[in-house]
C-alpha cells in the first residue's frame, strides 16, 4: 500500500486494519507521510514508495522471503535517498510476519523459521485436510487456533502421546499456538480441506 498514512496506527479504520479485519494475512503501509518520487522508472535499490513496494514484492516472489523477511532485506539493503529515510521508519508489517507467497499449501510441512533456532523441534509434522499430525517424539499438550484478526476460535488439551487431532474449522487462513515439552511455537495455516 504505498500512499501515505494507510496504516495510520491512530485511524482505528486505517486501510491496512481494514484488510486484516476482512481476511487478509498481512500488509505492510504507512504509519505516517511517505515519500513518492516523480516521476520514477527505476525502482532497483531505491527508498522511495514505489521503490520499496517494487523491491517488497520482488522478495516475496524472486528471493520466496516472508513478508517480514522481505521488510527486513529492505531496510538493511538499500540506501536512503534525499529525505527518503522517513519510509525506513513509516513503513511497517501488520498481520503474520511469516507468510510469504510460497510458505503453505494444500499440505503444510512445518519447519522452523529463520529467526528460530534450527535445533528445536517442531511440534507439528504436517497439517492435511484440517487434520494436525504430531512429530513423533513431541506431543503438544495445549493447542489454540486464532483467527487472522486474533478471536480465538479453538482451544484443548491434548493428551499426552496423541499423534493428531482434527480441528473443526472450514477452510481458511489461521493462527496456530502449540505449547508442550518446553517448546512454544505460533504458526500460520492456511487451512485446506
Amino acid at each position: 500500500m504505498g500512499s501515505c498514512l494507510n496504516s495510520h496506527a491512530e485511524t482505528s479504520n486505517n486501510l491496512g486494519y481494514s484488510l486484516l479485519k476482512n481476511g487478509a494475512i498481512a500488509t505492510i503501509g504507512g504509519t505516517r507521510v511517505t515519500i513518492y518520487v516523480s516521476p520514477q522508472s527505476s525502482f532497483e535499490g531505491k527508498s522511495s514508495d514505489q521503490g520499496f513496494l517494487y523491491q517488497f514484492g520482488k522478495y516475496l516472489a524472486l528471493d520466496k522471503a516472508t513478508a517480514i523477511g522481505a521488510l527486513d532485506k529492505i531496510r538493511s539493503t538499500t540506501v536512503p535517498e534525499g529525505g527518503q529515510f522517513q519510509n525506513y521508519m513509516a513503513y511497517v508489517l501488520y498481520g503474520d510476519p511469516s507468510i510469504g507467497l510460497f510458505t503453505y499449501g494444500g499440505t503444510t510441512h512445518i519447519e522452523s523459521s529463520s529467526r528460530e533456532s534450527k535445533s528445536r523441534p517442531s511440534l507439528v509434522k504436517y497439517i492435511s485436510n484440517g487434520k494436525f499430525v504430531f512429530n513423533e517424539t513431541l506431543s503438544p499438550t495445549r493447542i489454540t487456533l486464532f483467527s487472522v484478526t486474533g478471536r480465538e476460535l479453538f482451544n484443548q488439551t491434548v493428551s499426552a502421546g496423541a499423534s493428531s487431532i482434527n480441528l473443526p474449522v472450514a477452510e481458511g487462513n489461521y493462527v496456530l499456538r502449540l505449547e508442550g515439552n518446553g517448546v512454544s511455537q505460533t504458526i500460520p495455516v492456511n487451512l485446506v480441506r
